[in-house]
């Protein structure tokens, strides 16, 4: 069975929170709308996403293939 997304977050719903030594390898994607995604929601708040290694991974028919959202806003009703 082959993972359909790969996606780090979402981070910022709470102070400092920090995402760090992520390695992911050997993957294949397919027919997927995003591929690697790592999104941070969008508040105020900091953190950190440090340290992310993609390795060997293979897309096919993948509509975004690699995503970095810093204002994910899951609710539709953030501030600006």
């Amino acid at each position: 069975m082959a993972l359909r997304i790969l996606v780090i977050g979402s981070i910022g719903g709470f102070p400092n929170e920090h995402v760090d030594q992520i390695f992911v390898t050997d993957c294949n994607l397919y027919g997927t709308t995003n591929g690697l995604r790592i999104k941070t929601k969008a508040t105020n708040m900091p953190g950190t996403v440090s340290y992310v290694r993609y390795e060997n991974v293979f897309m096919d028919n993948v509509d975004n293939p690699i995503i970095f959202d810093q204002n994910y806003c899951p609710s539709g009703s953030c501030k600006k």
